[in-house]
């Protein structure tokens, strides 16, 4: 997540030396989310690669087929875009798993 939170940083930065000072910028709300949420949490050491790593392994460890890891680390992608940590924390801690 580092790396796309630097991109947006500065593709907005390039972005804004370009207007005056005085103007509305429209953006996407799943880059401006990438941002708040890097910035919210910025004192943990967490990404999505951990996750994915931690669910890959899990999977290996209970003979996934290649395939099937390959599904579920698609919808965890997905996933990972439209939902804040706290949000898919909250689905944990509502889930019977």
């Amino acid at each position: 997540m580092k790396a796309k939170v630097k991109q947006a940083i500065f593709s907005l930065n390039d972005e804004l030396d370009m207007f005056p000072e005085t103007i509305m910028i429209t953006v996407q709300r799943k880059d401006l989310e990438t941002v708040v949420n890097h910035l919210h949490h910025s004192g943990e050491e967490w990404s999505n690669q951990s996750a994915f790593g931690y669910a890959i392994a899990a999977a290996e460890s209970i003979g996934m087929s290649a395939e099937d890891i390959q599904r579920l680390v698609g919808a965890m992608a997905s996933e990972c875009d439209w939902k804040t940590l706290d949000r898919a924390a909250d689905v944990y801690r509502k889930s019977d798993y």
